[in-house]
């Protein structure tokens, strides 16, 4: 597929749009029984035969401003038309939902202007992608749908899907810049099943639920079984949403070790949540759901105000230096946060550089101008930064020089094979080099066994963690432990 150029294909063929006059151009035509419905309920028909074997329909609707397509509520019209009220086991129909990846950086690097020709790109796209035989609207922001149905212009409904998906990820000229982009899709069709409309559109955003938890670029088509592991997420995220509210949020500390001394430095304070059953909910499950669901601020403030409170009477006493608190992307889109940690530190009484935010090496690969305003801001209060999982993704080595860093975290599947593993230990040996070469320092995570720890010491890591020391704690064991350490290396200095 070439490019879109500004917004408008360069090639006409296929165009929902007549093009006998300008006039005419905002008519979409559909070809369902559906679309000739709504002309007979109350929008204004102009009835076209564009083909033998076609009932083509061209009427007037109101339409997005930015693509020209029918926006949700006229969408959500045409699907209750008459004709797919009823479920039909015969009548097959396939939806797909899109929404384009990481498009607020379009708008944030390029301007709106340029994201809404984008926008329009895309839509001219769909359009193309599906011909006569569909439906195409915007959902608004940065979604889009589709409806067919059959037969569908590739032959099923599954290389449909496929065929729209990709048709997104073709470059997008677009004023003055070219804008490579990429969706999260989810589709349903009704497979013989008797399957009203709406029923399909809710099948088809509970797959793209599933494509966006499964990271950018990525398919779903709705399987039996989705229902039900929606409803659990659904239940998991109303218990979270309470827990936080309820400050029912725990915060475990796990020590950080001088690889030379083997003095406890500093704590990393982890989220944990016990759900009503007593069982601690992973991570990774909670804190993508509280990313997705909207509360990973309110999450975040809630970590770091308990870790604050648990910390401070540790470094008054010199049981340790800092405490490490995780920063998610999601928190630095947004400019607030800078005012609220400082309002925090502030209420708290809390040493500002006895604070260290972690960031994840997942927000390099973004336009990073913004996020890094705001990390130099925060430095700017005396809190230190370090980058977390270094290695594990896609790594902008450039845009190391942009972010006020102080700290390297070694992820631990370098870390893990370290002893046995020749290319393992030159990774992580230039991994220091490069960071002792910029001024930072370096944390070996995953530490298990003394062959890992000693290995990490002679390449010259400044740090070291994981459960050869000790695991995550909670607040109480957490001060025990740190208590022992301290009298013991009283009673070595005695």
């Amino acid at each position: 597929m070439r490019p879109i150029v500004s917004g408008r294909p360069e090639s006409s063929c296929g165009s929902y749009f007549a093009a006998s006059d300008a006039a005419q151009a905002d008519r979409p035509i559909f070809a369902s029984a559906a679309a000739r419905e709504i002309g007979r309920n109350g929008v204004e028909p102009c009835m076209e035969e564009a083909a033998p074997h076609q009932f083509l329909s061209r009427f007037r609707i109101g339409s997005d401003a930015v693509t020209g397509l029918p926006d949700r509520r006229q969408f959500e019209r045409f699907l209750r038309a008459p004709p797919f009220q009823s479920a039909d086991s015969d009548h097959a129909a396939a939806l797909i939902l899109l929404d384009l990846d990481g498009f607020r950086a379009i708008n944030l690097t390029h301007g709106y202007a340029c994201g809404d020709a984008v926008l329009a790109g895309i839509g001219d796209r769909l359009r193309h992608s599906v011909g006569n035989s569909g439906f195409v609207a915007r959902f608004g922001g940065d979604e889009f749908v589709v409806f067919c149905e059959a037969p569908f212009p590739d032959g099923s409904a599954q290389a449909l899907a496929r065929s729209v998906f990709e048709s997104v990820s073709d470059p997008v000229r677009a004023r003055h810049a070219t804008v490579n982009l990429t969706c999260s899709a989810g589709w349903a069709f009704t497979e013989g099943e008797a399957l009203g409309p709406l029923d399909l559109q809710a099948r088809a955003e509970i797959a793209l639920d599933a494509a966006k938890r499964a990271g950018r670029n990525h398919l779903v088509g709705y399987e039996h079984g989705m229902q039900a592991a929606s409803q659990a997420r659904t239940d998991l995220e109303e218990d979270l949403r309470a827990a936080i509210a309820a400050d029912r949020i725990e915060v475990w500390f796990q020590p950080k070790m001088d690889a030379q001394s083997r003095r406890c430095t500093s704590l990393e304070a982890l989220a944990r949540w016990r759900r009503g059953d007593g069982g601690l909910v992973p991570p990774d499950d909670f804190i993508a759901l509280a990313e997705s669901a909207g509360l990973i601020d309110e999450l975040g403030m809630q970590v770091l105000r308990k870790a604050c409170r648990a910390v401070k009477p540790w470094l008054e006493r010199g049981l340790v230096d800092h405490v490490a608190v995780n920063v998610s992307p999601k928190q630095l889109e947004k400019d607030e946060i800078v005012p609220v940690i400082a309002g925090l530190l502030a209420a708290e009484a809390f040493d500002p550089s006895a604070l260290q935010i972690e960031i994840t090496e997942s927000l390099l690969v973004e336009p990073i101008d913004a996020a890094a305003r705001r990390l130099n801001a925060l430095h700017s209060l005396g809190l230190t930064i370090a980058l977390d999982d270094f290695g594990t993704g896609c790594s902008n080595l450039a845009a190391l020089k942009s972010l006020p860093l102080d700290v390297i975290k070694i992820d631990r599947v370098f870390v893990t094979g370290l002893a046995a593993d020749p290319d393992d230990r030159l990774l992580v040996r230039s991994t220091i080099d490069l960071a002792h070469g910029l001024g930072l320092k370096t944390v070996g995570e995953g530490v298990e066994n003394e062959d890992q720890a000693e290995q990490l010491r002679l390449l010259g890591c400044d740090e070291l963690q994981g459960f050869l020391f000790a695991p995550a704690m909670p607040a109480d064991e957490c001060e025990a432990w740190l208590l022992a350490r301290a009298n013991e290396a009283s009673g070595l200095a005695l």
